[in-house]
């Protein structure tokens, strides 16, 4: 399953408060409804379906309600601790086209800018959803220094850029914290940056990855190297170290199957 592109990078940069202030933009026109063809591939959970930007409307496809969510929240939909709630949301399935008021779709800022909000809103009214933001301590890592070192050189700042498949990582003017993250996304537990190294830096990770499915849903090729753990401490001097992890989560406090007419 290919996993959909562009809205994760929108949201990376929209606000990410839970409640909007007042008041809310909200989308000119929307349609849910239950999408009923397919069952949503066990491997891939929550993060079945694709939720896309198509010119001046949000689409989804065959989406949970659990995908949804983390898109308007600004949730990365890659770690399966993040929301708490009923296990039907990651097993119901919708389609969803929400419309853009006109003022804001010839505009792409705006319309990035305001996107989880109008998206939280929708939300709310169709699926009478409510939450609130909860800390929770949940098994993780910490990253820290390997006893052989840290093979790293500083780099010059500059422009954040990586590039990530499966089994490989490349980045340009990365921070540890910022790394941690994406080490999360492939050993599948939050990760925790006590390496104590400030700077930014160039860096490239190979690896065989130990699950069928990467990240972002596609299937991974068979391949002999090193594993995760060992490629961070041989490549990077870094080590993945067994630790309780506090994370920030959402809880949902309610939520309905079924949405309510269009």
């Amino acid at each position: 399953m290919k996993r959909a592109l562009g809205l994760s990078v929108v949201l990376a940069i929209a606000p990410l408060g839970l409640f909007a202030q007042s008041p809310q933009p909200a989308f000119e026109a929307a349609t849910v409804r239950i999408n009923k063809s397919s069952p949503i591939d066990a491997a891939v959970g929550g993060r079945g379906g694709s939720l896309n930007l198509k010119g001046s409307q949000l689409v989804g496809e065959n989406v949970t309600l659990w995908k949804l969510i983390a898109g308007a929240y600004g949730m990365s939909e890659d770690k399966d601790y993040i929301i708490d709630g009923p296990s039907w949301l990651k097993t119901e399935r919708y389609d969803v086209v929400a419309k853009f008021p006109a003022d804001v779709a010839g505009d792409p800022s705006r319309m990035r800018a305001q996107l989880q909000l109008m998206l939280q809103g929708l939300l709310a009214e169709r699926f009478k959803l409510t939450l609130h933001r909860d800390a929770r301590t949940v098994p993780g890592y910490s990253m820290v220094k390997a006893k052989t070192g840290f093979k790293l050189q500083p780099a010059e700042p500059g422009p954040n850029r990586t590039q990530s498949g499966p089994g490989m990582f490349n980045a340009d003017k990365i921070t540890m914290t910022r790394f941690a993250e994406f080490v999360a996304r492939f050993a599948g537990r939050p990760v925790d940056n006590q390496t104590g190294i400030d700077g930014v830096y160039d860096l490239k990770l190979q690896w065989t990855p130990d699950e069928p499915i990467a990240p972002d849903g596609r299937e991974q090729a068979p391949s002999v190297g090193p594993s995760l753990f060992t490629a961070l401490q041989d490549q990077l001097g870094l080590k993945l170290e067994t630790a309780k992890v506090q994370v920030q989560i959402l809880i949902v406090d309610h939520a309905e199957k079924v949405p309510t007419e269009n």
